[in-house]
Order: C-alpha cells, then structure tokens, then sequence
C-alpha cells in the first residue's frame, strides 16, 4: 500500500521545531522548510514522529512537555534516526546519512567555530579550501559531530518555518497528495505558510492551514524566547517569507530593521538586515543575510567568504564572543591553520599534562583517528582539566601531535627546555 501523510502525522509534525539542544543553544539558525537528505518522505516523516526527541526507551526528553510533545519537540542527537526507521521497518541495510555538501553547513560551521575559537581565528576559517585544504576537513568533521547537535560549548539550533520536509521547493511529492495534488498556485498549505501575514481564513477538509501558521508561530516563538540564544541567523532571501515570519512573530515594523553595513564584491544589490528584539531577560538579534553561494550575487568564492567574516566580525562577534553554556573558555585549541603553530594570544595554551594525555592515547590506541581519539579522553579522563576543551579542539591537537609524535619530542620543558611545550 502506498504511504501517504494522514491528517494525524501531519498535526504531530506541527510540533517538530527542529535539531539542537534548544534551551542552551548560543546561536538558532532559521530556514524556510527542512530537505530530506537523500531519502524519502516516508522515512523522514516517520522517523521524526517515532523517534526524534526520545531516548532509547521511547520516551521523551527533547520536548518542551514531556507528556505532552505537541508544544514542541526537537532532536539534539546525532544519530541518523531515517536510517534507524529504515533498518528496522525493512531490515535494509542503510549507512547513517549526514551530508556536508552545499555551502550553507559550512558557512554555519565557519561562523560558529570563529566564535567559539576567538577574534584571532576568525581570518584563519575563513580561507578558501585551495589556500588551506586542512580547513575542509576541520569544517566537515564539525558538521558532523558538532552542529544542531547537544555538545559542550559553542552551541547551534536548526529550525524551519515550514514542518513538511520535502526533497525541493519545486517539488511536491505525491505522499502529500492527501493535503492537496500539485504545487499549484492552489496548494493550501504553501499558500498559508508562504503568507503568514495573510488576512483571508485558508481552511480544507484535512486541516485548517490558517490555524496551523498560527499555531506554528506559537511553537517556535515559544522555543525562540525561552532559549539562551541571542541571535537568530537566516541564510537566503532577506526579503523573503522568514522575514515576513519574524516580523508577525515579533510585532516589528519594516522599520525595525536596519540594513548592515557590510561591503560585498557581488554582481548585483545583497540585502542584509538587522533587528533587536527586546525580550525581559536578553535582546534577540535578528540578521538577515544573502544565501552563501559563490556565483550566485557574490563575484566569486573569496568575495563570499570576505562577506561573512565581516558579518561574524562585526555583528556577531560582539553579540556572542567566545560564549558557551558552562563557563570554560572553548577557544582554546590551536589550529591547522595558525600561521606559526603557536598558540595564540588570547587562547588557553595546552599544559604538559594535557600534551601527555593525548601522547598516552595515541600510544594505546594508534588506529584510531583523531576525532576517536578526542571522544575517548572526553569519555574517559573525567579527572583532567583537559575534558574541558571542546571535542572539536582536542582532535584538531591531536591532529598536530600525532605529526610529532614519531621524533619522540615529547613536550615537556623539563626535558626539552630548548622547546616551549605550549607551541604544540
């Protein structure tokens, strides 16, 4: 029998708000609707109703009522749970998913590590991949591990204003035929959620979409104001319906956003807003900003990437710094891409103790690759101040100490006093 959307599951998606660990999250970035990843609508929509925001023993735990899930559930794991959905219905043989193509992970995760590593290496992420190939492999583990996830320091959220998955905006697939046939310009669903400042009523037998849009808004306000983050980051189309959204959600006038005074090599106007929220416990930023397409009104990849470091420089920066949920400094970790290899000014230089531990892993366990590496001591070392670095820094050290390793240059200036041991 072929899958359709029913009316019920339709209603449970209304409550998915997205991935991250909301309450904590330092910065939410938001898109109008989520992609399918390469699967299909079945899997998508059916692992979120059955497993996002549950723990092993299907119970809720990334939900705003745990024992009520229709005011707001969201998923802050990692596991391909689609994929889980797809093994267990018809015991495939499925490799978890988790795509980093496409430019818009990686400007995220560009932005996000700059403000968790510190001002000084915000030049240094945004390079082009030709002129520092490590980078490419930094920025794709950290889509992989880090982002949208529950994590220690730097955190992000993903939401999406539209709650039904689909492979394209141009596309409207045949399981959501129940709401309506086509992508015509009829499509009640698309017509709601595409005009949330829409006056007219948008009702049909399977729900009614004006009081869908509403209840959406209510959701994702809810999960916006109530969590720690002090920006709101919008990718493409700075004029567009996420605009429109913020705008209804936030009572703002047009005049309540002021454009950022940015400078762009692209081919044609970018806009690009800002807007402060003034809530009782923080001020909300709001920036809305250019898709991140070389090609595509920026000249070309450098001219892109030049935009960005100035939005994360300029804006961001202030706002966020080096914030993270618990109080330790996570821009500690030296990088691939310093100029010298030293640790630099405003960083917490890595100690002789923790240099040692990361040698005594890689001794035990030399197979293994460095971000196992960095999850062992994180799992492990719960006594060494060393498990207060981020994940993501500690494979980057490990990275750099594994090089070293072999000319038994153990750092300890006891030993080696012609060699600081801080400049590993």
């Amino acid at each position: 029998m072929e899958w359709k959307l029913t009316r019920e599951k339709y209603q449970q998606l209304l409550s998915f708000i997205g991935y991250g660990n909301f309450p904590e999250a330092d910065i939410i970035v938001f898109g109008n609707e989520e992609g399918t990843g390469g699967y299909g609508i079945e899997e998508n929509v059916e692992a979120r109703i059955r497993y996002y925001g549950k723990n092993e023993a299907g119970k809720y735990e990334d939900c705003v009522n745990k024992d009520n899930p229709s005011g707001g559930f969201w998923e802050s794991g990692k596991e391909d749970k689609i994929a889980r959905y797809l093994r267990e219905q018809y015991g495939e043989e499925v490799e978890d998913k988790f795509y980093t193509k496409g430019t818009f992970l990686s400007m995220v995760a560009r932005i996000c590590l700059a403000l968790e590593w510190g001002r000084d290496s915000v030049s240094n992420l945004f390079q082009t991949y030709n002129k520092c190939p490590k980078l490419k492999e930094t920025i794709q583990l950290y889509i992989l591990n880090e982002l949208f996830t529950k994590r220690e320091g730097f955190q992000t959220c993903l939401s999406d204003w539209r709650p039904l998955p689909r492979p394209s905006e141009r596309v409207w697939p045949t399981e959501y035929s129940e709401i309506w046939p086509d992508h015509s310009i009829g499509n009640p669903y698309l017509k709601a959620f595409n005009n949330p400042d829409i006056k007219e009523e948008i009702k049909t037998d399977f729900s009614n979409f004006t009081e869908d849009v509403k209840r959406r808004m209510v959701l994702l306000k809810n999960a916006f104001v109530s969590s720690k983050a002090k920006v709101i980051l919008c990718l493409g189309g700075a004029n567009g319906v996420k605009k429109t959204v913020l705008k209804e959600m936030f009572q703002l006038e047009e005049r309540d956003f002021s454009s950022l005074d940015i400078k762009a090599d692209a081919s044609k106007n970018l806009s690009s807003y800002h807007a402060t929220v003034h809530l009782r416990y923080k001020d909300l930023h709001i920036l809305l900003l250019p898709f991140p397409q070389a090609g595509y009104g920026f000249q070309d990849g450098e001219s892109m990437l030049n935009y960005y470091q100035q939005v994360t420089e300029r804006y961001l920066y202030p706002i966020l710094g080096r914030a993270s949920n618990d109080g330790n400094d996570r821009s500690e970790g030296d990088t691939e891409m310093g100029s010298n290899g030293h640790a630099s000014q405003g960083r917490s230089p890595w100690t002789r103790e923790e240099n040692l531990c990361i040698y005594r892993y890689l001794d035990l366990f030399p197979q293994k690759k460095d971000r196992e590496i960095a999850d062992l001591i994180k799992k492990h070392e719960r006594l060494s101040k060393i498990v207060n670095r981020s994940a993501s820094a500690i494979a980057q050290h490990t990275a750099k100490l594994r090089k070293l390793q072999g000319d038994l240059n153990v750092p300890d200036p006891v030993h080696n006093n012609d060699r600081g041991f801080n400049d590993y």
